[in-house]
């Protein structure tokens, strides 16, 4: 009873539901800088409830599987490091990075007391995708007017930081496979794109006190 108590009051409850015990100990006991990305993005679900919810979906839709750290894809940064000279490549792997859930459409890497951090917001993927969705003239005279014009609210929106991100509870409409499949491709090479950008403020040590800001993950 008494380790309830203890549970119950060191907050570890709120993480319960979508981080095993071992995630929820390395947040409460970071090491390192995966354990700060990991606090990070673990944070930012419990101080927003809508945050929870998409979650909650996520964990419902793979409630086999379910791993809260790998549920961030690794992929695009893979991909870039992939085509990266060999001597730079290993460099640059030793950099935590990942996407973290953010309304502030940007990449960026921040440094910790452990290091550095490279992270890219999953709000930044929705804007891109609708913003091709808008602006891609090959899918003019497949996708209405009215359908585009949508999309580009959506993209302004995101960048405002006045649309929520509750885009696996609220898709927004469905785009066709086909289309789909391209307007993600097209999204994948955008966000590998500021993937490099971002390894590049940490190549040319750009990181000095003077280009150092403190702000929050979400604003607004």
């Amino acid at each position: 009873m008494d380790n309830i108590e203890e549970y119950l009051k060191s907050g570890k409850m709120f993480y319960h539901p979508f981080c095993n015990a071992e995630e929820i100990e390395r947040i409460y006991n970071v090491q390192d800088t995966e354990d700060y990305l990991l606090k990070i993005r673990a944070d930012e679900i419990v101080n927003h409830v809508r945050l929870y919810r998409v979650m909650r979906r996520w964990i419902q839709k793979n409630s086999s599987s379910w791993n809260f750290t790998r549920h961030f894809s690794t992929k695009e940064f893979k991909n870039y490091l992939r085509d990266v000279p060999i001597d730079l490549r290993k460099k640059l792997k030793r950099i935590t990075k990942g996407f973290v859930f953010s309304n502030e459409p940007n990449g960026n890497i921040i440094q910790t007391d452990f290091g550095k951090i490279i992270i890219i917001s999953e709000s930044l993927q929705y804007f891109l995708y609708y913003m091709n969705l808008f602006f891609l003239e090959c899918f003019h005279q497949e996708v209405p007017d009215w359908v585009r014009i949508a999309a580009l609210r959506i993209a302004i929106r995101i960048m405002l930081k006045k649309e929520a991100m509750d885009f696996e509870l609220d898709p927004r409409g469905i785009i066709p496979k086909e289309i789909d499949k391209q307007l993600k491709m097209y999204t994948r090479g955008e966000i590998e794109f500021i993937i490099g950008h971002e390894y590049a403020h940490y190549y040319l040590k750009h990181l000095d006190d003077n280009n150092i800001i403190e702000k929050s993950l979400f604003l607004t």
